[in-house]
């Protein structure tokens, strides 16, 4: 129900209603206490309204009273629920809309994630099951359900799931750093299940070795560019790296301009912008590029001012001697 429909028709009624109020003052007086007892009524009815929603947990159970054969109350009632890791009351609302409608892919995802966490593996993976059954292309349920194997101890299945949801959406970071965790695992216990696997565990190796091997790495995720495209945006961006600490910041910027098109809301594509303008000459585009990254990351600390032109010098210190 969309209440603030009936704002500006409450609003007019208000006016006719408080003009009626006037003319029986006027001439019956005995009507007046009526009046004003209805008034008072609706001013009570207006007032519990705005408490009801003023709590969203509130206003959703009072939806799913008002409607119970309709599942979205019960839906958006166990996001709330999940949202404050209140698992059971969660799993609650959402076996009762997926009993109500049982196409609801959305709810047999989030259902088998509280049930994950309350330690209810089978339901959790028919629960998933049941969500890529109904939608094949839901990437949220194949990265759920790639941490479900995660966390049982099975790297390679999961792993699986995790490229499903890569192919399915390029560049989705969840997926990405769970998949390549999963590597580092396998390439312990030597079990990875590809070549290119190896070659890119062996690339991430150098990469954050100390200190990186930059020329390896680089090397390594050129071979798996072509042979792992789920990984295409990662590993760009991974080699435009190697780039400009190899001293390339051109071929650097090129790449990460061209990743930027792509996905403009990512922060560290932004950043490493910043760096390679900044090794360029261009101070006044590292800086554009800097306060991006600081809008679309708030967390990293904020962007220092670019340093003074070469012909003005430094100001000293401020407790140094000049």
């Amino acid at each position: 129900v969309y209440e603030r429909r009936i704002y500006l028709p409450a609003l007019f009624l208000a006016l006719v209603g408080g003009r009626a109020i006037g003319a029986l003052s006027s001439r019956y007086r005995p009507a007046i206490v009526p009046a004003l007892l209805v008034l008072a009524l609706f001013l009570a009815w207006g007032f519990n309204r705005n408490l009801v929603w003023q709590d969203p947990i509130r206003l959703w159970k009072e939806a799913t009273r008002l409607a119970p054969e309709h599942s979205r109350p019960f839906h958006n009632l166990g996001v709330l629920y999940q949202e404050q890791r209140e698992w059971e009351p969660a799993k609650k609302n959402f076996r009762r809309a997926v009993r109500l409608f049982p196409g609801y892919a959305e709810a047999w995802n989030l259902l088998a994630v509280s049930c994950a966490e309350t330690g209810e593996v089978r339901e959790a993976a028919y629960g998933y099951r049941r969500a890529l059954w109904l939608r094949p292309g839901m990437v949220e349920a194949w990265n759920n359900y790639g941490n479900l194997f995660s966390r049982a101890g099975k790297p390679g299945p999961g792993n699986r799931c995790y490229r499903r949801a890569l192919a399915l959406q390029p560049g989705y970071e969840w997926a990405q750093r769970s998949y390549l965790f999963n590597l580092s695992r396998m390439l312990e216990a030597g079990t990875l299940e590809s070549r290119e696997e190896a070659v890119l565990a062996a690339a991430e190796k150098y990469f954050t070795a100390v200190p990186p091997d930059w020329e390896r790495a680089r090397r390594g995720y050129l071979h798996c560019l072509g042979r792992l495209p789920f990984l295409a945006p990662w590993l760009s961006e991974r080699i435009a790296i190697c780039h400009y600490y190899l001293g390339d910041p051109a071929t650097s910027y090129r790449m990460l301009a061209e990743l930027s098109r792509r996905f403009p809301y990512r922060a560290t594509l932004c950043f490493g912008l910043s760096r390679a303008s900044l090794r360029l000459g261009r101070k006044e585009e590292a800086w554009r590029w800097l306060e991006r990254a600081a809008r679309l990351d708030p967390g990293r600390p904020p962007p220092q001012p670019p340093a003074p032109p070469p012909n003005r010098p430094c100001p000293p210190a401020r407790g140094s001697p000049p």
